[in-house]
C-alpha cells in the first residue's frame, strides 16, 4: 500500500515545477546560443566545421602536409569526446526516467488517497454540497 504524501514530496513536485515553467526561456535561448556559435564557426574558422571547405584547400594545396597530419590526430580525440558526451546525455537519460519512477509514486500515493476519501464517504449527500 503506497504511503502517504509528505512535505518533501510536495517541495520536489513544487522543483519540477518551477523548472518545467523556466525550460521555454532556457530550451530556446541554449538552442538561439548554439545556432549562433555554428554561424559563428563557419564563418571564423571553416576548416573546423565545413568539409567543402577543407577539401576545395586540400585540392588547392593550401593545407600543409603538418596541418593535416595534425587533423588525423584530432580525429580520434574528437569521436572520444563525442562518445563521452553521449554517455554523459545516457546519464541524464537515466536521471530522468528515475524522476518519472517518483512522479508515479507520488501519483500513485495521491490516487489511494482520494480513493480511499470516496470509499469513506459513499452517501451521495455528503459529495452534494461539497463537490458544487
Amino acid at each position: 500500500m503506497p504511503e502517504p504524501i509528505d512535505d518533501k514530496d510536495l517541495a520536489f513536485v513544487e522543483k519540477r515545477r518551477r523548472l518545467v515553467r523556466w525550460w521555454n526561456l532556457v530550451g530556446s535561448a541554449t538552442l538561439a546560443g548554439l545556432a549562433a556559435f555554428v554561424a559563428w564557426m563557419f564563418w571564423a574558422h571553416p576548416r573546423l566545421i565545413n568539409p567543402l571547405h577543407v577539401v576545395g584547400e586540400i585540392e588547392a594545396g593550401r593545407i600543409a602536409q603538418s596541418t593535416l597530419e595534425l587533423m588525423a590526430v584530432m580525429l580520434p580525440m574528437v569521436v572520444l569526446v563525442i562518445f563521452l558526451v553521449l554517455g554523459v546525455m545516457l546519464g541524464f537519460a537515466f536521471a530522468m526516467i528515475g524522476n518519472e519512477r517518483r512522479y508515479l509514486m507520488i501519483i500513485d500515493r495521491l490516487r489511494h488517497d482520494v480513493i480511499a476519501v470516496f470509499e469513506g464517504h459513499r452517501d451521495p449527500e455528503y459529495w452534494r454540497y461539497r463537490i458544487g
